[in-house]
Parts: structure tokens; C-alpha cells; sequence
């Protein structure tokens, strides 16, 4: 099985892994009338984004789609405009054909966001969970309403106790 790209989320500079929401991702709530098709096994979804941190507030920041006027094939028209933005041909066509670049939309989410960098892959090995442990630098974010209350940068400690509750499931 091909691993999925993941969505990611710059906060205080460093770009991370999206690792979890605790309420449904502001993604799908978005109205962009876009039609997302898979551009590779390694994005089924047919597309990846960035958000950004910014001034404590949350924003979709980048992405690239894959967008389909048929719901089979690329379209090769751009997609409408986003906050303004203009698709253009992406440099990554393995994850779609257009990308859009400092969209800077805000994002009404409330919740908390895990996000996770620098994984360590000698520790993956075979085992099939990414486990936080095996990751260098991980954080919890709070939202309300797309502003960031509360930060917190879970310890060796807390991560195991966390990977430990998830073997159990």
C-alpha cells in the first residue's frame, strides 16, 4: 500500500504533519467548487493542502488539486478562483494538476489540532502505526473560531502514554 501524502500546517515558522483533528477537518466544510479526482496512489483524495498559523489565527494557506470538469479526468481549464487566487499548472502532478499559492483563507474551526514533525524512520521499522513517539516535535493546538487559544508541545512522556492508549484500541 503507497503511503498518502500528507496535509500540512505551518505554525511559529516550521512546516508539520497533520496528524488529527478533534472535530471534522475545516476542509470539508469549504465551498470551492472544486471536484477532486485521484491523481496517484499516493493521493487518492486528489488533493493536498497547507494551512498556516498566522497571527494566532488559522488560514488554508496552499493547495493543489486535482480538479475535474467529468469526474473522471483532469480538467484542462484552471478551477474557479479561491479568496481570489488563480489555479495554476502545479509543480506536483503526482498530487494533482493545479495549485493555488497564498490563498490565505480563514478557517472558522473550533477544535484541536495534533501536529507532528521530523519523523523518525529507523523506529517505524515494519510495524504498521506512525506512533507519536516517532516523531522529534509534536503539539496540540486550540482553536476557537480559527483563532489559536492554547499551544502545548507534548513531552517523551506524554507521547508514550498516548501510543500506549492507541495500541490498546
Amino acid at each position: 500500500m503507497t503511503t498518502q501524502v500528507s496535509n500540512s500546517l505551518t505554525y511559529d515558522g516550521q512546516t508539520f504533519e497533520i496528524i488529527k483533528f478533534s472535530n471534522a477537518d475545516p476542509f470539508y466544510s469549504l465551498e470551492l467548487n472544486l471536484n477532486p479526482v485521484p491523481a496517484s496512489t499516493a493521493c487518492w483524495r486528489g488533493y493536498y493542502y497547507s494551512y498556516l498559523v498566522k497571527d494566532y489565527r488559522l488560514y488554508l494557506n496552499n493547495l493543489i488539486v486535482n480538479h475535474s470538469d467529468d469526474n473522471k479526468t483532469p480538467s484542462k481549464t484552471p478551477p474557479p478562483p479561491i479568496n481570489d487566487i488563480e489555479a495554476f499548472v502545479s509543480s506536483s502532478p503526482a498530487i494533482g494538476k493545479w495549485q493555488y499559492n497564498n490563498i490565505e483563507l480563514f478557517l472558522d474551526y473550533t477544535g484541536k489540532i495534533i501536529i507532528a514533525r521530523d519523523f523518525n524512520h529507523m523506529r517505524y521499522g515494519d510495524t504498521p502505526l506512525r506512533l507519536l513517539s516517532y516523531y522529534k516535535t509534536v503539539y496540540e493546538l486550540d482553536f476557537s473560531q480559527g483563532v489559536l487559544l492554547d499551544s502545548i508541545r507534548f513531552d517523551e512522556a506524554r507521547l508514550k502514554a498516548i501510543d500506549n492508549q492507541a495500541m490498546d484500541i
